[in-house]
């Protein structure tokens, strides 16, 4: 039985991440808060240049296309489908130490008041 250090397979791992050749996540994570909807999408290695955001009828679309001197991202594009309430005039993106931030601001819903007539 041979006996390894625990914390070489971890060490592995890790520098194995970093020396792959086309490091773009596929991954990405969506959550709500009450003012807007968010995207977080790690993009290792990428610039902004490398990089487009559109909005497409109800999609918001992402997508990388690196420059020939890019090592570490890979062509990609990612759809999310919008909701109503998003507020598409107001979208932010942002990316910094290789994690893109898309903020969609949600639209204030209209308070609607209607006099009924009583009869």
């Amino acid at each position: 039985m041979t006996l390894r250090n625990p914390y070489e397979r971890l060490f592995s791992d890790i520098m194995g991440e970093f020396i792959h050749p086309e490091m773009i996540s596929d991954t990405y994570h969506t959550y709500s808060t009450k003012d807007a909807y968010i995207i977080e999408m790690p993009l290792v290695g990428a610039t902004k240049e490398e990089l487009n955001i559109n909005v497409e009828g109800d999609f918001l679309k992402i997508e990388a296309k690196p420059s020939k001197k890019s090592k570490f991202v890979k062509n990609t594009a990612v759809h999310f489908s919008l909701r109503e309430d998003a507020n598409i005039d107001n979208i932010s993106a942002k990316l910094e130490n290789g994690l893109l931030l898309v903020t969609i601001p949600k639209t204030t819903p209209e308070k609607k008041t209607l006099n009924i007539k009583i009869n």
